[in-house]
């Protein structure tokens, strides 16, 4: 879903927001979320820039990829922290190897980088969003 009035949420609904500028890695997201989980409103921006005034405190988690055009996911990243977004919320996702992600964001920076494409990150971020979900949906 492109964007969302952000005011018509009920306040149960966790929003899930994923900036990638791939259809595809957009798509199976929504898919993934809206399959997997309950309670959850997933968003999807191909265009950072739309996203940006859409970001707020009362994103549930966000997922952002680091090399996009006219924005990165690093500038991104701090937009969103600047504006709310809670920093353990946040996982960024690049195609780019791991060990090049892990030089460029700062431990604590966000909840994880991870590797787009390779087994081992991809099995890391499903351990990471199950328990992630696990753990805030006990809350809903």
């Amino acid at each position: 879903m492109e964007g969302l009035n952000t005011s018509n949420i009920p306040q149960q609904k966790r929003r899930i927001v994923i900036v990638d500028d791939s259809p595809v890695s957009c798509d199976y997201w929504e898919d993934y979320f809206n399959e997997k989980f309950n309670h959850v409103i997933v968003e999807t921006y191909l265009n950072p820039l739309k996203v940006i005034d859409n970001l707020n405190k009362d994103i549930f988690f966000l997922m952002i990829d680091w090399k996009m055009p006219s924005i990165d996911g690093k500038e991104l990243l701090q937009i969103a922290k600047d504006k709310g977004v809670n920093s353990n919320k946040i996982i960024v996702i690049s195609a780019t190897p791991a060990h090049v992600l892990h030089e460029n964001f700062k431990l604590g920076e966000c909840l994880a980088v991870i590797e787009k494409g390779h087994e081992s990150q991809e099995r890391a971020l499903h351990y990471i969003l199950d328990a992630f979900m696990q753990k805030e949906q006990s809350r809903v």
